[in-house]
């Protein structure tokens, strides 16, 4: 059994959406996208992983991402009710960009192995059954609960310097060959605009676009630099979620748009 004080009051996505499109609201909504296993655990009184997975942390890269499950959402409701937190949040942060390893199985790139065009011939890229495993758990949600759903992706960029290029590479790519990067996180993005899209149509409430581009000093890429090679395929990320009127969340920062 918990030994934590629950918060006093109904959690309610409606306002952390009001608070997102710069609305007064009764008081400032609680929201964290990753409550780790022992916080969980404390407050719930029972295991039941961390807010983005268990039996894992998709936080820290596709490797610890790799096979993970969201949390069982009657133990991410309980959690959200107790702190008062207005939703309930899920993880897509990486392109799940697959190869087949040396053993004859397939899993997702992460040794930094794509150095040169021709490689493009060894990857695996996301389609239907990729889309459709995320899509299960925006199914789930939380209706009927007063909750909303989040949902957390668009690594187009980092996942290829973290894992799939390789940060020294990926750098030199953009100055020798933009092409061949921005063909990477074009399709990248094709993964990701359409997982938007049908997250949205089965009642996502919130997408909270998290690529990680910058340092505490700016950006990894001259600004200008970047933005063309970048802003296209992003654009058309969050192409759904503006269309429909769904918030965008980014970094914490409101983005373009208002439902609700």
């Amino acid at each position: 059994m918990s030994e934590f004080e629950p918060f006093v009051g109904e959690a309610d996505v409606n306002r952390l959406i009001g608070a997102l499109r710069g609305e007064r609201t009764d008081r400032v909504p609680h929201f964290e996208i990753l409550i780790e296993d022992q916080h969980v655990e404390r407050i719930i009184g029972r295991k039941a992983g961390n807010t983005l997975g268990v039996g894992g942390d998709p936080a820290k890269g596709a490797v610890a991402g790799e096979g993970v499950r969201p949390m069982y959402p009657r133990d991410y409701i309980e959690l959200c009710r107790l702190i008062g937190q207005g939703a309930i949040a899920l993880e897509a942060l990486w392109t799940p960009l697959k190869h087949v390893k040396p053993d004859g199985s397939v899993g997702l790139i992460t040794n930094r192995s794509i150095e040169r065009r021709t490689d493009l011939n060894r990857i695996i890229w996301p389609g239907e059954a990729e889309i459709e495993e995320r899509l299960q758990y925006v199914r789930r949600g939380a209706k009927g609960t007063g909750l909303g759903v989040v949902l957390m992706g668009g690594c187009i960029f980092q996942t290829l310097y973290e894992f799939v290029v390789g940060v020294l590479d990926c750098m030199r790519m953009v100055m020798d060959e933009p092409d061949f990067l921005e063909e990477m996180m074009a399709r990248s993005a094709d993964y990701f605009a359409e997982l938007a899209r049908r997250a949205i149509e089965a009642g996502l409430d919130i997408f909270f676009p998290a690529d990680d581009v910058a340092c505490k000093t700016g950006l990894f890429v001259r600004a200008e630099l970047f933005l063309r090679m970048w802003r296209p395929n992003y654009d058309r990320i969050l192409a759904p979620a503006i269309q429909e009127a769904i918030k965008a969340l980014h970094e914490g920062v409101c983005g373009q748009r208002l439902r609700r």
